[in-house]
């Protein structure tokens, strides 16, 4: 009769951990990678009465447990693969189970930061993909490996309980976290030019909007960069589109690396490269297209390739009966001129002159219709280098 109560009590039980997380994989449904990881740090460890939980992700490249959420470590912890090592979040990972202690002093494990787990553990590790997960057409991985860390349990309960909870969680874990993942790099994407790594044109747009009503708002200019590879026909030309598109690449890479952190790069079409820039004065906003220009300059390009930009750089000025068309308008012509001066230079347009001006009511939704033709006008012989206002 007592046996027979047991198993009843322990079914009981079973039942509740199954309800419990079947709620809980419900609210673990987003696409938000950092609320999953979020609920994931705070609402799992209350199935198992645990205070204090870190989440590690495996990174294929370098074979390492990498800390990406946790309540109460600290440090961005990572821990090697390494057939010897101890730490039971390794061994749960490599055999692939959960690894219950209920005294952690009694264990031979290496814990990291022992003294804040309490007196018992249980780390929970999850694959989704097996051994070498594959990639999708996109190249995004179609599997992932980490291990959930639960300590300081108040009320340890049954370890069969245990097991059989996280074996429900498991998999909730894994394809919770990877579904984010691939959401979040997808939305990355619909933001980000292919080739170049920059922002596209569509999101510079919104940038470029949400920077005209700022500037409204407070009172504060801010300045537009456009630049264009000069004669780039020719080196798709000679050395093929492929060798172009190394080029324009590189050219990107530069220019993200060579600006500042608060300026934003984009490709703003063909072989078209627009800065946004919030922050300095002329002269400082100056040397930075300068230290742009020279570097692409002095860049060695595949094939020996020496390609050099021009550019145009104009602003906005608020209050002014200024407009965003207009600000494009003039960077485009400074643009045109510093390609009809000789090419490799900046040239600099601060304000309309009285005539040829687009007017006040033209709308921003023209910046992705814009004709950039115009630019292939002044392709004159010679590389000279210099600025001009």
């Amino acid at each position: 009769m007592r046996e027979l109560e047991v198993k009843n009590e322990k079914i009981r039980n079973m039942h509740m951990a199954a309800e419990k997380i079947a709620y809980l994989s419900q609210g673990l449904r987003k696409l938000d990678l950092e609320e999953v990881l979020d609920l994931i740090i705070t609402r799992i460890p209350e199935v198992f009465s645990a205070k204090y939980a870190s989440l590690f992700l495996l990174n294929d490249e370098s074979q390492t447990l990498q800390m990406v959420k946790s309540n109460y470590l600290t440090e961005n912890y990572r821990k090697s693969m390494k057939q010897d090592d101890q730490s039971p979040m390794i061994v749960a990972l490599r055999e692939n189970k959960t690894i219950v202690l209920p005294a952690i002093m009694d264990a031979s494990y290496d814990f990291l930061n022992k003294e804040s787990l309490g007196k018992s553990c249980i780390i929970i590790p999850f694959v989704i993909g097996g051994d070498q997960p594959s990639e999708d057409i996109m190249g995004n991985s179609k599997g992932i490996k980490g291990v959930l860390n639960m300590g300081n349990i108040c009320d340890m309960g049954s370890k069969d309980i245990i097991t059989y909870a996280a074996s429900l969680i498991r998999n909730i874990l894994g394809i919770n976290i990877l579904n984010a993942q691939l959401y979040q790099k997808t939305q990355r994407l619909a933001l980000i030019d292919g080739l170049t790594g920059l922002y596209n044109k569509h999101i510079f747009t919104e940038f470029l909007r949400k920077e005209h009503n700022y500037s409204e708002r407070h009172g504060l200019p801010f300045y537009l960069s456009l630049m264009d590879a000069d004669d780039f026909k020719a080196v798709n030309d000679t050395h093929g589109h492929r060798t172009g598109d190394e080029v324009l690449a590189a050219i990107g890479t530069l220019c993200k690396n060579l600006s500042r952190k608060s300026d934003v790069v984009a490709r703003f079409g063909g072989e078209e490269i627009a800065l946004l820039i919030n922050e300095g004065g002329l002269d400082e906003i100056v040397s930075v297209l300068e230290r742009i220009r020279e570097g692409i300059w002095n860049n060695k390009f595949p094939n020996d390739i020496q390609q050099s930009v021009s550019i145009g750089l104009s602003r906005y000025s608020p209050g002014d009966n200024d407009s965003i068309e207009k600000l494009i308008d003039r960077a485009d012509r400074a643009l045109y001129t510093a390609k009809a001066k000789g090419k490799n230079r900046t040239e600099i347009l601060l304000k309309d002159e009285d005539n040829g001006s687009p007017g006040d009511n033209d709308s921003i939704e023209k910046l992705n219709d814009m004709d950039d033709s115009a630019l292939y006008k002044a392709e004159a012989e010679g590389e000279n280098s210099g600025i001009a206002e």
